[in-house]
């Protein structure tokens, strides 16, 4: 090994031992203001407090906990096989169901259930479905109180305004208020909405910091909290959290050195250093690569030779139903979208996973709605505007 490579790797190991002994000498170290949500999570926005006393705050009320909130485990917790219709609660800085989950959840409120979902993030399925909307304060908006109903709470302290600046509002008109944030700028805006949805409730809320360690802890704040909790019909609660066994500890090999500071320095300065080792090593032994160049998408190419073939032959009538067949198949076979029903749903799907402007994928839609039901008034025309359209939406 040459000398200036060890000089480097000498000069990198002595750094990374001042970055990790450094932390260890400036006193008390700073709180993690990640809003983990944990059921164990003694952070400030962990819920280890909430898990705590959860009983006494829904008092008379039978409390369940279940975990892993998978398609699979929805459809048992929240159908019949498992609990009979309940009130199930759902607490996190954002909700992470997928969409199958998300449609899961609203079946089950429509057949009769009631849920409780506080989250500061909601997913855009859930928010379409709903025709809900959220709207965030600007910094300087100063909030004064927390209300429910009547009653008002003071949060204790101005710098805690960041976790208190999202509001709920339901495109038509069809929901109870049931709390509301109070602003120096904006007046009232609604927090905590009750949507009736089919046989069942939603009672949706904006504000999940409430829940936390760091805001419990505050005098007055659990007073809050069991108001909001007042507002849930039914003496059975299931609490679906987002760990796999909930209140458990972790059962990873790496866990309780992860969780101890010097171990976990320690351990990282071994990878560190091995991936060091190794990557100066394999600099001097490594083989030569040949530079294979990729495979280029002739898609393109193949159907403007087609295109020409055809235009010069006079046929822009044929050129579309072909270059039709071509998009579609392209459409199902690299974005996985059916193309048996060109609805609004696929130009939803298209439009996701695209990332294209959704007008142009509607027109572009209509025309190959026009082309299947030999519709096409004018083929050449709509033939150069289908072009381009493709051109604008694929490549």
């Amino acid at each position: 090994m040459k000398k200036s490579t060890i000089v480097i790797i000498g000069c990198v190991l002595v750094l990374l031992g001042l970055l990790i002994l450094l932390p260890n000498n400036r006193g008390q170290k700073e709180l993690d203001w990640t809003p983990d949500y944990g059921l164990s999570d003694k952070k400030p926005l962990g819920l280890y407090v909430f898990n705590s006393e959860v009983k006494e705050l829904l008092k008379d009320r039978n409390v369940t906990k279940v975990g892993n909130p998978t398609l699979e485990y929805l459809s048992n917790v929240l159908g019949d096989t498992i609990y009979p219709p309940h009130t199930f609660i759902y607490i996190n800085d954002h909700m992470t169901w997928d969409d199958a989950s998300v449609h899961e959840v609203l079946n089950s409120v429509k057949g009769g259930m009631t849920g409780f979902i506080s989250a500061n993030y909601f997913s855009a399925r859930f928010l379409e479905q709903l025709n809900l909307n959220t709207y965030y304060s600007r910094q300087d908006s100063g909030v004064v109180k927390l209300k429910v109903g009547t009653q008002k709470f003071n949060i204790p302290s101005q710098q805690d305004l960041q976790h208190f600046t999202r509001y709920l509002k339901l495109e038509k008109d069809t929901f109870d208020v049931l709390g509301t944030i109070e602003c120096k700028i904006d007046n009232e805006n609604s927090n905590f909405i009750r949507v009736k949805l089919g046989k069942g409730l939603l009672i949706l809320h904006s504000s999940p910091a409430v829940f936390t360690n760091y805001y419990l802890l505050k005098s007055g704040s659990d007073k809050y909290v069991e108001q909001v909790l007042s507002q849930l019909p039914g003496k059975d609660i299931v609490w679906v959290t987002n760990e796999k066994e909930s209140g458990s500890i972790s059962n990873a090999p790496l866990s309780f050195i992860l969780s101890q500071e010097a171990l976990r320095n320690a351990f990282y300065l071994i990878l560190v250093g091995a991936a060091l080792f190794f990557i100066f090593n394999a600099k001097r032994k490594q083989r030569i690569v040949p530079v294979i160049p990729p495979v280029e998408n002739t898609t393109v190419e193949f159907t403007k030779t087609i295109g020409n073939l055809y235009f010069q032959e006079g046929s822009p009538m044929e050129l579309l139903i072909i270059r039709s067949s071509f998009i579609l198949e392209k459409i199902r076979s690299e974005y996985n979208i059916p193309t048996d029903k060109m609805d609004q749903e696929m130009v939803h799907m298209l439009t996701m996973k695209t990332a294209r402007d959704i007008q142009k994928i509607q027109e572009m839609t209509d025309i190959l709605r026009n082309i299947q039901n030999n519709q096409v008034q004018d083929p050449k025309t709509i033939l150069v505007t289908f072009d381009n359209l493709i051109y604008q939406i694929f490549y």
